[in-house]
């Protein structure tokens, strides 16, 4: 009977010591993730495994696609004001830039208020946009940049838009309606371009 309890009790506690070994080895996966990954992806799966709640992981993937729509939209203003020579041209970048910074902090104090991780950069993600920007003589610069703003903007309203029907948090829906028609402002800016630049 001896020897019997002693085997049991010495598996219980080998599988104890198991799970604490486990969920320890687990949470330092985790640590060392968001110490070494600041991208896209880590954001997602830190905030998945924060958050049970449906609602609230909704809400933080929302804000993690948004941070990645701002730090594109801040590097194609970026690489506009580095290459084109048109006036128009620069002006467009530089609101892209200027305006998608603030956006961008903002979106990090809500994001720091409800405890949601946010990539801290687009460097780990590769997008399409910038890519094809990066590539292009100057000659074919101004019209490239046009057409992918022009993309990235109609994706980005999109995805507010979509949001905003399914969002219930009060913070994120005003920060959409304050980031939603500004994005809006940026697309009709960018066709009225894309007229006038062959």
């Amino acid at each position: 009977m001896n020897f019997r309890n002693n085997f049991i009790a010495g598996i219980c506690g080998v599988f104890f010591i198991s799970s604490i070994l486990l969920e320890v080895a687990a949470c330092n996966q985790i640590n060392k993730l968001s110490k070494e990954d600041k991208s896209k992806d880590n954001a997602v799966v830190l905030n998945e495994t924060r958050f049970e709640d449906t609602v609230k992981t909704f809400d933080a993937s929302f804000l993690v696609e948004t941070a990645w729509i701002n730090f594109h939209a801040i590097a194609i203003g970026q690489l506009g004001t580095d290459r084109s020579k048109s006036p128009e041209v620069l002006t467009l970048a530089k609101m892209l830039t200027e305006e998608h910074n603030v956006a961008s902090q903002e979106l990090k104090k809500i994001a720091d208020s409800k405890n949601i991780n946010l990539p801290v950069s687009a460097e780990n993600n590769e997008d399409e946009g910038i890519n094809k920007l990066v590539k292009q003589k100057s000659i074919s610069f101004d019209k490239a940049f046009i057409d992918v703003v022009i993309n990235q903007h109609q994706q980005a309203i999109s995805k507010f838009e979509t949001a905003d029907s399914s969002i219930k948090d009060n913070e994120i829906k005003d920060y959409i309606a304050i980031v939603l028609p500004a994005l809006k402002i940026h697309l009709q800016q960018a066709l009225q371009l894309q007229k006038t630049i062959r």
